[in-house]
Order: structure tokens, then sequence, then C-alpha cells
């Protein structure tokens, strides 16, 4: 094991050496027959791929006085491996409006660039009463509308648009933020969860529900920004 973990450091002088301390306490465990605990922690392989070391086997040799201790490097794939659960944003820390369908024109548009601003945000859900998505609307979105009503020389109007003057003018619009998102269950990984969004043309977001179904309450939410950071960690 010496040779392996200094050939591994010379080529990987900088990357975490948490997969050795998973191995070395598989290898504790298993010397007093004890069932080894996983940690998943994942080694960059000589070809950058990420690998798991596994603990399969222990044999003991009373004739050589010794132990012998079958070990694989399983392909690790980080969001294979991590639940939604794990990683989203709560339904009680999301950044969201609670707007029932029907009540747009109480939402004016540059209060809500104001407020993403504010946030720092890049998007918005609403959700009704009962935490089942709404709308699901992004800056880009908003930006491009203003942008639009300033051309046709209306900006004197701009502090009074509203969702609802967004649907009317583009009524391809509301589909579109109605029905942007992806679901999952409580249950899925975050390789679900980009699978789901690739599944759906322009989706960058995901909203965990208890089965993944879309009329269900939000349980958390997941952007495409967190799973492109989850898969690089």
């Amino acid at each position: 094991m010496d040779e392996l973990f200094r050939v591994w450091r010379v080529a990987h002088p900088e990357v975490s050496e948490a997969w050795l301390e998973s191995l070395t306490d598989q290898i504790a465990r298993a010397v007093q027959w004890q069932f080894p605990i996983l940690k998943w922690a994942a080694m960059p392989g000589s070809d950058d791929r990420l690998h798991a070391p596994v603990l399969t086997r222990v044999r003991s040799i009373p004739s050589s006085g010794v132990m012998q201790f079958d070990v694989y490097f399983y392909p690790f794939n980080v969001l294979e491996s991590t639940s939604v659960t794990s990683r989203m944003v709560p339904r009680r820390e999301m950044f969201c409006r609670v707007l029932e369908e029907g009540d747009e024109n109480g939402v004016k548009l540059l209060d809500l660039l104001r407020e993403l601003d504010e946030k720092r945000f890049n998007r918005i859900p609403f959700v009704n009463c009962e935490d089942r998505l709404v709308y699901i609307a992004h800056r880009s979105m908003l930006d491009r509308f203003i942008a639009r009503q300033i051309t046709k020389g209306l900006s004197t109007e701009l502090k009074d648009l509203t969702l609802a003057d967004l649907f009317n003018q583009q009524p391809e619009m509301r589909a579109i933020i109605k029905s942007s998102a992806a679901f999952v269950g409580r249950t899925a990984t975050l390789g679900d969860a980009k699978a789901a969004m690739h599944k759906k043309k322009d989706c960058r977001d995901v909203f965990v529900t208890a089965i993944g179904k879309p009329d269900e309450p939000i349980l958390g939410y997941i952007t495409d920004v967190l799973i492109a950071t989850s898969e690089i960690e």
C-alpha cells in the first residue's frame, strides 16, 4: 500500500488523500472481523477518472500468519452517488414568491428585478400557497422584455409593467416559464436530476417533490449551476 500511495501522490501532489483514509479504515475493521463502513471517498486515477476503493474480501491464512485483502477500485461518479436531498436548497430556504395563478397583475417586473439584484440571484420560482410550482422566471427573460419596451419608446411606463403584461404581450412566455422546470423524487440522485433536466428544452431548474410529480408540494430546488459545481468537486 505504501508503494501504491507513493506512486499516486507523485502524480497527484495536491489532491485529498481521503480515499486512503477510507481504505485504511475498511482494512482496520476487517482485521477485527468487523463489517467495513464505506465512505465513498474518490481517488483520481492515472486517467484522472475517479475511483472509489472498496474492500470486497478478507481471508486469513493461518499457515503463513497473514491476512489477505481483496480491494477493487470501482468507477466513481459523484452525481450518481449524491442524493438530491443532500444538495438541494430546502423549500424553507428557497428564494421564491408565493403567487396564485391569475394574480400576475400584482407582480411588478422592476420590483422583481431589484429584488433579484439585492439577493444576487438570476431566477425566481413562484409557488402557490400549497408549495406547488406555478412559474420559474429567469432574469434574462425579464431583461429582454424590459429592453423591448424601451426600444418601443414605452420607457415611461416601465415602473407599472407586471408579469401579466409580459404574458399579454408575449403569450408564449407563459408556457415557457410554466413548463421549463423538471421534477424528480426525493430518492433521486444528482445524476437523475441532470438527466431530467436534459429531457426538457431550455431547462435549467429541477424541483424535488415526494415522488417527482409536478403537482406535488416542493421539497427543494436544484439548479444547473449546482449540478455543474458538484460534477467537478
